[in-house]
Order: C-alpha cells, then sequence, then structure tokens
C-alpha cells in the first residue's frame, strides 16, 4: 500500500498532464486546416527565419543572468547549465517544478556554491518570477490601452490590476524590511488562507516563520541589488516576448507591437496554472485565442504560436537536455 501511494501522486501528475494536452491539443486544431499552416510555414522568407533564429539566441543568452547577479563566483557557463537544464525538467515533465528545484540545488553545490548562498539564489528567483508572472497581465492591459484599444471596462480593469499590483509589492517591502514586518505578513497570509483550507479540511499554516527565514536569507542581496534583480528577471521576459514579435512578424500580421505585447503578458498567466508543465499548452491556447480576437486566422494564430513554441520552447529544452548531460558527465570524471 506504501509503494502503491508513493507512485499515486506523480501517476495522477502525468494523467492531468495528458488529459489537458489532449484538450488543448483539440481546440487548437478544430478550426486550423494543418495543410495550411503548413504552407504558411513554408513561405515565411529567409530573412524572418534569420530574425527568429537571433531572438531565440537572445532569449538563451539572457536567460542565466537572474542567477549571475545573485549569486558570486558563478561562472556564465555554469549559470547556463543550471537555468537551461531545470527549464528542460520544469517545463517538460509532470511535476517537473520540484524536480528541476531538487536539481538547481545540486547543480549549484556541484560549483561550489554554499548552502546558504544557493537558497537566496533559488528563494530570489522563485519570487520574483511569480511577482513578475502576476504583472505581466497587468503590463498586458496597459499595452492595449496605449495600443489604441481602451475601452471603460478595460481601463477600469488596469486600474484594479495596478493597485493589485501596488499592495503586492507593499506587502513585499513590509516582509523584507524587518522581523516585525514579515510575522505582520505571514499572520495576514494565514488568516487569508487557513479559512480557505479548512473548507478542504487542510491543517492550517503558519506563514509567519517561513516569509521571517527567507527575510534573513535574501535580504542583503535584495537590498543592494534589487534593481539588478528585477531588470534581468524582466530581460528574460523580454527575450521570450522577442521570439513572439519575430513569429507575429515572420506571418506579416498587421498587429501592433503593443497588441503582440499584450498577447504575450497574458498568455505568461497560463505558466501559473499547474495543469500542465511550464503551461504548456494552456500558454499556447490563451495566445492563440488572443490572436484570432485581434482579427487573425485560425491557421495563422497557430502558425504564430507554433513558431514561438519552436523558437523558444524547442531549443531550450534540448540545451537543457545538453547541459543535464555534460553535468552529470563532469561529475562522474
Amino acid at each position: 500500500m506504501t509503494k502503491i501511494r508513493k507512485y499515486l501522486g506523480p501517476a495522477f501528475s502525468v494523467l492531468v498532464t495528458v488529459v489537458v494536452l489532449w484538450f488543448v491539443t483539440t481546440w487548437l486544431l478544430k478550426d486550423a486546416d494543418l495543410k495550411l499552416v503548413r504552407e504558411i510555414i513554408s513561405k515565411v522568407s529567409q530573412s524572418s527565419f534569420i530574425f527568429l533564429t537571433l531572438s531565440a539566441v537572445f532569449n538563451i543568452w539572457v536567460f542565466q543572468y537572474p542567477y549571475l547577479v545573485t549569486t558570486r563566483n558563478l561562472k556564465y557557463w555554469q549559470a547556463f547549465q543550471v537555468r537551461n537544464a531545470s527549464f528542460a525538467i520544469s517545463n517538460s515533465l509532470p511535476a517537473g517544478g520540484t524536480i528541476g528545484l531538487t536539481f538547481q540545488y545540486a547543480m549549484l553545490r556541484s560549483f561550489g556554491i554554499g548552502n546558504k548562498e544557493t537558497s537566496a539564489t533559488i528563494g530570489i528567483a522563485s519570487v520574483w518570477n511569480g511577482l513578475i508572472s502576476f504583472f505581466m497581465p497587468v503590463l498586458g492591459l496597459v499595452a492595449l490601452v496605449l495600443a489604441g484599444q481602451a475601452t471603460q471596462s478595460l481601463i477600469r480593469s488596469t486600474i484594479i490590476g495596478l493597485v493589485i499590483l501596488f499592495i503586492c509589492l507593499a506587502l513585499f517591502y513590509i516582509a523584507l524590511k524587518s522581523a516585525s514586518g514579515s510575522m505582520w505578513v505571514g499572520n495576514l497570509f494565514s488568516k487569508l488562507v487557513n479559512p480557505i483550507r479548512r473548507i478542504f479540511k487542510k491543517s492550517s499554516l503558519n506563514f509567519s516563520t517561513g516569509i521571517n527565514d527567507f527575510r534573513l536569507q535574501v535580504n542583503d542581496l535584495v537590498t543592494t541589488r534589487w534593481r539588478s534583480i528585477s531588470i534581468s528577471n524582466f530581460m528574460v521576459q523580454i527575450g521570450m516576448f522577442l521570439v513572439l514579435w519575430a513569429s507575429v512578424n515572420a506571418l506579416e500580421l498587421n498587429f501592433s507591437a503593443g497588441i503582440v505585447f499584450a498577447v504575450f503578458c497574458f498568455g505568461r498567466l497560463g505558466t501559473t496554472i499547474p495543469l500542465t508543465p511550464g503551461g504548456l499548452g494552456t500558454t499556447d491556447v490563451i495566445m492563440a485565442s488572443l490572436f484570432q480576437l485581434f482579427g487573425a486566422s485560425a491557421e495563422l494564430s497557430l502558425t504564430a504560436v507554433l513558431l514561438w513554441r519552436g523558437f523558444f520552447y524547442i531549443p531550450q529544452v534540448l540545451l537543457g537536455l545538453m547541459s543535464f548531460i555534460f553535468w552529470q558527465l563532469s561529475r562522474v570524471k
């Protein structure tokens, strides 16, 4: 019975991933003519493929910097191995986030990074990535307003989003400012989350200790390097956006940069839905749906998403796999 329970969680994660991907694939293909999609891709110009390749290279190059700005004595090649191997695991395997996190610790420790520095680096990257993932839709709303898509409901949503973002940033600042601040924020989260957990007959959690421990781990780094941490993490998002923008330009879709950026920002919400690894499929549906909403055909919308996946996702997964193999072989030596 114990062995069955051990494998029940992973098996359920795989099942959920397969079911979600089946529904997502069915939705993406329901109105699209795949023969036409292939024809569209075959007609993409050589210069567009060069632009796509350059954007993919930039995306890969900038991906390492969130770790480089927080971790002393970490070399670029080492950060490349850690980040891309973790990306490949987290974004291709069901429940890969936990596995990827484990290997990040192991890889950083193998490069001589101390326990405290390793925890701080991974903790900061996780928190900043979460904040930016929720921040991007707000930027998407702003982009739509600037792109001339403003409506009263859109402006209202933008204001609400900015207020929520400001509150989150204020709570984050209070939590890092002092021990009393972290305890206060932890108690607030406990009061908000625990009533919901009790509905599902889950035990109550005390967030105060965890938040204060995080503050002690990262406070010095965040105080001195918050600008470079924020910029490097935001540049990772820009790298992914540039690949999408290059994909749209390759298809000669008549969308402004603001609309493409908004589509990308709202698509990032798919990564926060814990049904598939790295938002695989859910992100694609959101993006394709928005492209169609703004007037693109089903075939062009699907092609844009496929090009984005082909030049953003696949290269990083392959590089991550090679990085992981190289790291394993280097340890054997």
